[in-house]
């Protein structure tokens, strides 16, 4: 934007002078191409920054620093709610401040230059639309709903082709207290792909009827850690699967309600795959179907837990170079 002298000057930089009653002096002529100029320039910030230009908000073009320009955070935790709005900046848990939902909370997090963890909290109970894949290389994102409630804290989507409800790919995410709800028959519910990294912590697993594809994946160098108070409620093709990437479950006990049932294999390690165990794991309840299997290489782990020790009610099968121990 160029600036607009006053009317009649020579000089393109002169400033402007007010009207000076006792020496006479005359104050500058304001040319009309001054108070328009600035006004579209202003117009076209707001718009380029996704914002509706408003004759009654006065702090739009503050917004616009934070939404164009990186913000220095320390442990930020951003709010969704169920009565949220996308519009809105995440930063208070209220109806009025919270997004409506994960997706725009994750958005958020590119304009953020974090020192810390950044929490996306689901404020109030209720189910939230998954939000697919999340790739924030270099961020270290936290979704948490209840951990003393996690069913009432839903994540849900039915996923598409190669699309899962929750796919962590070249950075770092962790959940805490949720239930994610696979609703479609076409993609696993969470994966870790491409270097991504997964920590889950009293997190339930449902899903439909005849989806033969699995609760938690890692792909191509993708990490997932299972942790403690994770439950698994209904039955898909086998509730773990690495191909290529690595499932450790961690010291713990995770539960099996309603005796699921895997029309694939309980736990599935394929493509120099590893699934692990990590000290003393334990399982409460009962599944059905084949335990595990492991082929093309990859490993299935159970740090000495023996044949039976998955959940199943049919014995694993090994092939192509896949090894169970």
């Amino acid at each position: 934007m160029l600036y607009n002298p006053p009317t009649g000057s020579t000089d393109p930089l002169a400033p402007y002078v007010g009207k000076n009653l006792v020496t006479g002096e005359q104050g500058s002529k304001v040319p009309p191409r001054a108070i328009e100029a600035p006004q579209r320039e202003i117009v076209n910030v707001l718009v380029a920054a996704g914002l509706t230009p408003s004759a009654t908000d006065n702090a739009q073009l503050l917004k616009v620093f934070g939404i164009l320009s990186p913000r220095l955070v320390t442990n930020q935790t951003l709010y969704v709610r169920t009565d949220g709005n996308d519009a809105n900046d995440g930063l208070e848990n209220t109806s009025g401040k919270a997004f409506l939902t994960i997706a725009a909370a994750i958005a958020a997090t590119a304009k953020l230059v974090a020192t810390g963890a950044i929490t996306i909290q689901l404020g109030i109970a209720g189910t939230y639309a998954a939000p697919g894949g999340v790739n924030q290389p270099g961020k270290k994102i936290i979704l948490r709903g209840d951990p003393a409630n996690q069913a009432s804290y839903i994540v849900s989507s039915a996923g598409a082709p190669n699309q899962q409800p929750l796919a962590v790919v070249a950075c770092s995410m962790a959940a805490n207290g949720i239930t994610f709800a696979n609703t479609g028959v076409v993609a696993d519910t969470v994966a870790a792909i491409n270097g991504g990294s997964l920590d889950l912590t009293n997190c339930t697993f449902t899903s439909i009827g005849g989806n033969g594809n699995f609760h938690i994946a890692a792909f191509a160098t993708g990490s997932v850690t299972v942790n403690s108070g994770c439950i698994f409620s209904s039955g898909m093709g086998g509730w773990l699967k690495a191909g290529g990437g690595v499932i450790t479950l961690a010291q713990t006990t995770f539960t099996f309600s309603g005796a699921p049932a895997w029309s694939d294999a309980g736990v599935r390690s394929t493509t120099v795959g590893v699934v692990q165990t990590v000290g003393t794991v334990m399982f409460v309840g009962s599944a059905t179907g084949l335990r595990y299997a492991a082929n093309t290489n990859g490993i299935i782990n159970s740090n000495g837990g023996g044949a039976n020790f998955f959940p199943g009610s049919t014995a694993g099968t090994t092939d192509n170079g896949g090894q169970y121990v």
